[in-house]
């Protein structure tokens, strides 16, 4: 009696063992690193730009559609920002998402640099 209850334990676990795959021994894969961060002050420059090009188009009448498009880069900032921090952002990702802040970054920039020839404050 005692070999058939040990013999099923046996039959039992191995019929319940999964069949490892070579994957099943290979380490969980390492997370790729993620690209160095904007440093804070670069990101705060970017952003005084961004809100005095708004500040400035919008007080001149004569780019009220620019003020319109202009309004939408805080948001554009914001959500890059968002995709840097997330921890399911790939590599890629948080790349992209630092391309696009320094493009909106340097949109700001050199737009405001071209106000004073529009006639505009």
């Amino acid at each position: 009696m005692r070999h058939v209850l040990v013999m099923a334990l046996v039959v039992l676990g191995v019929a319940s063992c999964k069949k490892s795959s070579s994957n099943d021994l290979l380490p969980a894969p390492v997370a790729a690193d993620k690209p160095k961060p904007i440093p804070a002050n670069e990101i705060k420059r970017g952003q005084d730009a961004c809100t005095a090009l708004i500040a400035r188009t919008c007080a001149c009448p004569a780019l009220a559609k620019d003020c319109a498009l202009d309004k939408g880069y805080p948001d554009a900032i914001q959500v890059a920002t968002e995709v840097v921090a997330s921890p399911d952002s790939t590599r890629l990702d948080v790349l992209g998402a630092q391309d696009s802040m320094r493009k909106s970054f340097a949109h700001c920039v050199e737009e405001v640099a071209k106000l004073p020839a529009t006639g505009c404050p």
